[in-house]
């Protein structure tokens, strides 16, 4: 393969105040999930979910889970490529899924740094000891415009905001589910019109994917 490259929007840094705890355990098994592009057009995909947004509840057009699979899933080629990318660096492949658009693998710590060239250690903090990383992924230069996102190697605890923070209150006599709609974040908007994706999957770990669905990864910028 090609030289590699830093995969855009991989940049992280440590949490505030963390101190050296050591290096990590080589020989520690640990499991990365791996996300890639969409097979369709996130532009059009976009567009229509802001068309649906602005229709009343009732003239809104779903997407099927199968359509937004067909349509906006991975490809067979890509998954193709990663997992034949995680072979040559003795990783196995867990899981594989393209309306996810994700394939999760798993090996040893030693192995999946030198596939990602990810810069990973042992940090203490207040809120506890946590495997982090800092700095940027590296991807093959071939396979950069395929993989969008390399979610794991941190696993740092996720702090959540309140709900009430969260919550979008509509103005005084706009109470219709039309007008609440158009108040919310564009990710909250995607997840509102296509509800939830099949394979969407949650997690504890900031570097893991977003729990929401996939419909709203395929526009969302890598993290």
């Amino acid at each position: 393969m090609a030289g590699y490259v830093p995969l855009p929007g991989s940049n992280k840094s440590l949490l505030p105040n963390s101190r050296p705890a050591g290096p990590v355990n080589p020989s520690e098994l640990a499991s990365l999930t791996v996300r890639v592009r969409s097979a369709g057009d996130p532009k059009a995909l976009q567009r229509r979910v802001y068309e649906q947004a602005a229709k009343p509840l009732a003239k809104r057009e779903y997407l099927t889970h199968e359509q937004l699979a067909e349509q906006h899933g991975a490809s067979k080629e890509d998954l193709d490529k990663v997992e034949a990318f995680a072979q040559q660096h003795d990783l196995f492949v867990v899981r594989r899924s393209a309306p996810a658009r994700t394939i999760e693998l798993r090996g040893k710590l030693a192995d999946l740094r030198a596939a990602f060239h990810a810069d990973v250690g042992m940090y203490h903090h207040s809120t506890g000891t946590y495997r982090g990383r800092q700095g940027e992924i590296a991807v093959p230069q071939e396979l950069q415009p395929i993989i969008t996102g390399v979610f794991g190697f941190d696993t740092r605890p996720k702090h959540r905001g309140t709900t009430s923070a969260r919550r979008s209150t509509p103005s005084p006599g706009k109470a219709s589910g039309a007008v609440r709609t158009a108040s919310l974040q564009p990710n909250s908007r995607r997840a509102t019109i296509f509800r939830h994706s099949p394979m969407a999957r949650s997690s504890t770990a900031p570097d893991k994917p977003s729990p929401s669905s996939s419909l709203a990864a395929a526009t969302a910028p890598v993290t």
